[in-house]
């Protein structure tokens, strides 16, 4: 099947993307399958791979965009069925979806394996995915020569993903794809990636993206670093196998998941199959979100990344479950679910997860707003004003140690810099906790203002340039002092202040507590917390549940002392979006 026009150029280029994917589900179900605090260099590896494959999918989908194609990525024979043969390869072998362990290692060598030198190109039944993209690389020189640049590179540069729209961790460079000379070095980014610089050596000119000392080496060496237990380094070659720094690996200390899981093999409402379908209707909604960033959308991608880090969470939530066969756990299937049957509708799947040293797990398609403080000319806090919707999937991971290169959603930088995410808040009840403001002549007033100042997001609305909420409320008989307050109040968004307005019930005067009408959303808050409100569930990293309340601030900058809420150190560390 040789690439002789145009339209066989688009279909290799759909292929190639279909390849690049097909290696993603078994990378990740290896790497996820690693138990919390064991195997972390391999577990390093794994991920900087998946990374790099990653951004091989969107270099590819950028040159089929600049030739006038159309990625698809949400139809049903995008996915593959695991075990599954690499698209339009020799078949010599399957990648499966397993655990962790030396024969999937040596699986994955075998599609990583760099051409023998001199090997020619070939579009279909390639033994080597450097072939595959040496027919590519062909196709489009012949093409350019035969039609013409111009012809040729006839796609939308709106269509491009640039380098300033996601990060792949530092894994390598995202290059928009205009012309021949942009498309072939794009290609030459993916086969450095994967096979090294030439055949003489075994680096991709790339910096290591967990350690920024080192320089990186081509896939095949990287998961050879694994067989040996041992990192290369400068001077080592393909024939004299890795001399580095040794690392330990533990081949058992994983969750030993089922072979290939499918949904299909467990009763319908099990809770297998139930956490199944929630994992794969989670997945299904990314393709879903890639295919609209691929497609005219490219701010949609970082939405997708987010959504990654969930699937990490829901498929080890998966592995945690026994299987059946009295041996293994479950585990993710990676089947798709077509649209109408992705939506959970019930407000109940609503739900905020804090995760171990780890990112917010959020859970139920809630709405992701990006909302900043309008402040007067005098740099009072006045109101608050959405500045956007920030696209979300059904299921998606909010950053919660600060380094994100993809905020507000994680992208794994919580395990690169070994984040301390412990708890520290009190969790006894609010109304426990809180002291109500007093002050002279406060008696007579019909409102009353109580404080709980370990909440404090320092959000500013508690003062203006006639004083702060405690000196006004001694004058609080004053309604306009009174309203003023109200108002200051009702804008805190953390519900460290609240207020109660006095009834009097003819025998005993008596208070009720006031809450303002917030919607069931996340705002994201510019340079400062996530600011949540509706009585959304969440749920401590142990599993407990928090008290439900209107309003909560949680800190995104890593640093309160009050974790999981904001105490306003952002302001502190001058942090930033």
């Amino acid at each position: 099947m040789t690439i002789r026009d145009i339209d066989s150029l688009r279909n290799h280029l759909q292929w190639a993307i279909q390849i690049e994917h097909t290696t993603l589900p078994p990378y990740l179900c290896a790497l996820y399958s690693i138990k919390d605090g064991h195997n972390q260099e391999a577990a390093e590896i794994l991920c900087s791979i998946f990374m790099e494959e990653m951004l091989h999918m969107t270099l590819a989908a950028n040159i089929l965009n600049a030739i006038g194609g159309s990625p698809q990525f949400d139809k049903p024979d995008f996915i593959a069925i695991y075990p599954a043969y690499l698209p339009h390869s020799d078949r010599s072998f399957r990648v499966p979806l397993e655990k962790f362990s030396r024969p999937v290692i040596d699986t994955m060598i075998k599609f990583e394996k760099p051409e023998a030198e001199g090997a020619t190109p070939e579009d279909d039944n390639y033994k080597t995915l450097g072939q595959f993209y040496g027919a590519i690389e062909n196709g489009l020189m012949q093409l350019s020569k035969e039609v013409g640049q111009e012809r040729l590179f006839c796609g939308d540069p709106g269509r491009q993903i640039l380098d300033d729209s996601i990060s792949f961790g530092g894994s390598g460079r995202i290059i928009a794809v205009t012309d021949l000379g942009s498309a072939l070095e794009a290609l030459e980014e993916i086969i450095e990636q994967g096979e090294g610089l030439d055949h003489g050596s075994i680096w991709d000119g790339d910096r290591n993206m967990f350690h920024l000392e080192r320089e990186e080496v081509g896939h095949f060496f990287r998961l050879n670093q694994i067989v040996y237990g041992r990192y290369y380094k400068l001077g080592d070659t393909p024939q004299s196998g890795p001399t580095g720094k040794t690392f330990e690996v533990d081949w058992a200390a994983v969750y030993n998941m089922q072979a290939n899981p499918c949904s299909s093999d467990y009763p319908v409402g099990s809770d297998v199959e139930v956490a199944m379908s929630l994992f794969n209707k989670a997945y299904s909604e990314m393709l879903g979100t890639m295919q609209q960033a691929f497609n005219g959308e490219p701010e949609r991608l970082s939405t997708s990344i987010g959504a990654m880090m969930e699937l990490k969470n829901l498929a080890v939530d998966l592995m945690k479950l026994p299987s059946g066969d009295g041996q293994t756990c479950a585990g993710p299937g990676f089947e798709y679910v077509a649209p109408e049957h992705r939506v959970v509708s019930n407000t109940s799947h609503i739900k905020i997860s804090v995760s171990k040293d780890g990112p917010y797990r959020i859970q139920g398609g809630i709405a992701l707003n990006k909302k900043e403080v309008v402040c007067s000319e005098l740099d009072e806090s006045l109101t608050w004003r959405k500045v956007n919707v920030i696209q979300t999937s059904q299921n998606y991971a909010l950053c919660r140690c600060g380094e994100s290169n993809n905020k507000p959603f994680c992208d794994g930088s919580h395990n690169r810099i070994s984040f301390d995410g412990t708890e520290t808040a009190d969790i006894r009840p609010t109304v426990e906790r809180q002291k109500v403001i007093e002050g002279e002549n406060i008696e007579g007033t019909n409102i009353r203002v109580k404080s709980d100042h370990r909440l404090c997001a320092k959000a500013g609305f508690c003062f203006n340039r006639f004083g702060n909420l405690n000196q006004m409320m001694p004058s609080a008989s004053d309604v306009r002092i009174r309203n003023q307050v109200i108002s200051m109040v009702e804008r805190c968004p953390s519900g460290a202040l609240t207020y109660e307005i006095e009834i009097d019930n003819d025998t005993y005067t008596d208070y009720q507590a006031v809450e303002p009408d917030l919607p069931t959303a996340i705002g994201v808050i510019t340079n400062g917390p996530l600011w949540v409100t509706g009585c959304i569930r969440i749920e401590r990293a142990d599993g407990q549940p928090m008290e439900i309340r209107n309003r909560v601030t949680l800190c995104r900058c890593g640093h309160s002392k009050n974790k999981p809420f904001c105490d306003g150190t952002h302001n502190k560390i001058d942090f930033t979006d």
